[in-house]
């Protein structure tokens, strides 16, 4: 039982995060209530510590990593996340850590005109986060590094009517479109020279 479930949670820890942002302004329109977008990250924040305290138990009882291939596809030729007991405790962390933002921004939402918007970005980073922790697949890795990048940006910009707020972002954008530009070109090369871009096979 814990096994089946630790695996389905392994699979859908992060589509589930990156569902719940993308019906967050929805659900906004919908019920016309400030206080439920704050509570839609409080939600990502528990699925997520959920999810990460399951996974990681696991891990620790049977002391093997788990290994979910999406699709059914075997690992080398599609999307694989591997979960072990470095990236399982840092991922249980992090978990940890935005649950106690998430609820804190219950309270600090209230110095924005668009909290909606602070909550989609937070739960992406979430999502951007967890996805680079437990992919074992390198251009899943880059996809990951830019839901986590674009959701950084949009919340060092937050406040657009500081102009130090936006110039940091427009660096801080700057710097990681050339660093995701040379890590997707190491990907081309690397995948020309082995022929798979799978972490445990390379």
């Amino acid at each position: 039982m814990i096994e089946s479930l630790a695996y389905v949670l392994t699979g859908s820890l992060v589509p589930v995060l990156a569902l719940i942002a993308f019906s967050t302004p929805l659900i906004d329109k919908l019920v016309q209530n400030r206080k439920i977008t704050g509570y839609m990250s409080v939600l990502a924040g528990v699925w997520a510590t959920i999810g990460s305290s399951v996974i990681y138990y696991w891990i620790v009882v049977n002391e093997k990593p788990i290994v979910y291939g999406f699709g059914g596809w075997p690992p080398h030729f599609g999307i694989g996340y591997a979960v072990d007991g470095l990236n399982g405790i840092i991922g249980l962390m992090t978990s940890w850590v935005f649950l106690v933002i998430a609820l804190y921004s219950l309270w600090y939402e209230k110095h924005f005109d668009e909290p909606v918007w602070y909550h989609v970005l937070l739960i992406g980073l979430l999502a951007g986060m967890l996805g680079c922790l437990y992919t074992g697949d390198a251009f899943n890795l880059f996809v990951m590094l830019e839901v986590l990048g674009i959701s950084a940006y949009g919340l060092v910009a937050f406040h657009k009517e500081r102009s130090e707020a936006v110039e940091a972002s427009a660096k801080y954008a700057l710097i990681g479109a050339v660093a995701t530009t040379i890590y997707f070109t190491a990907l081309v090369v690397i995948y020309a020279t082995f022929g798979s871009l799978n972490m445990g096979v390379l």
